[in-house]
C-alpha cells in the first residue's frame, strides 16, 4: 500500500522520468520478496502448528531456522543486484543508470525486510493478525506524511527514503510485536 502512496505522490510532484526510475528500481528490488513468499509458503504452516502447541523453545528454533534460510537465499541475490545493479538498470535504457542510488536504498529496505520477513507471517499464523494489520495501517499513514514532505522537496531521493522507512518500519513493528506477545527473539540467528 505504501508503494502506491509513494508512486502517486511522486507522479504529482516530479517528472515522468523520475517516476519511471522509481518504478523500475522498485520492481527490481521486489525480486527479494519472491524469496520471502516462497520460504513463507513452507514455514507458515510450521509456525501455525508450533504456535498452537505454545512451545516457545520450538518456536524460537523455527525462527532461527527461517532467519538463516532467508539470509542464505537473500544475501546472494542482494549482492548480485548491488554489484550488477547499474548493468541491470541499463537494460531499461542508458539513462536509467542514474537511478542506481535509488535502487540501492529501495533494495536495502527489501533486503532488511527479507531477513525478518517471516515475522509478518508469524503474527498472522499465531492469532495476531489484527496487530499486524494495525501496524501496516500506521506505517502507511507514516509513509503518506513522509511522502508529502519528502517527495516535493527531494524528488526521487525523497521517494526512496520514504519507501525505506515504510518497508523497514512494518518489519520492525512486526518484530516488536513478536517479541512482546510471543516472548521470542525475532532477530536470533544461532
Amino acid at each position: 500500500m505504501s508503494i502506491f502512496i509513494v508512486q502517486f505522490i511522486l507522479a504529482e510532484y516530479s517528472s515522468p522520468t523520475e517516476l519511471s526510475y522509481f518504478s523500475v528500481c522498485q520492481r527490481i528490488s521486489i525480486l527479494l520478496s519472491f524469496l520471502i513468499i516462497a520460504i513463507n509458503r513452507v514455514i507458515s504452516p510450521m509456525f501455525a502448528k508450533v504456535c498452537e502447541s505454545e512451545n516457545h523453545a520450538e518456536l524460537q528454533s523455527l525462527i532461527v531456522f527461517s532467519n538463516r534460510l532467508l539470509f542464505i537465499f537473500s544475501f546472494p541475490l542482494f549482492t548480485f543486484i548491488v554489484i550488477f545493479g547499474e548493468s541491470i538498470l541499463g537494460l531499461f535504457g542508458p539513462q536509467f543508470v542514474d537511478a542506481y542510488p535509488t535502487l540501492l536504498v529501495i533494495l536495502s529496505a527489501q533486503f532488511f525486510a527479507s531477513l525478518i520477513g517471516t515475522m509478518n507471517f508469524l503474527l498472522q499464523m499465531s492469532g495476531y493478525q489484527k496487530q499486524f494489520s494495525l501496524s501496516v495501517i500506521y506505517c502507511s499513514i507514516l509513509s503518506f506524511f513522509l511522502a508529502v514532505f519528502l517527495i516535493p522537496n527531494f524528488g526521487l531521493s525523497g521517494a526512496a527514503l520514504t519507501t525505506f522507512v515504510s518497508v523497514t518500519s512494518v518489519s520492525l513493528v512486526s518484530c516488536f510485536v513478536v517479541f512482546k506477545k510471543l516472548k521470542v527473539n525475532p532477530f536470533k540467528v544461532y
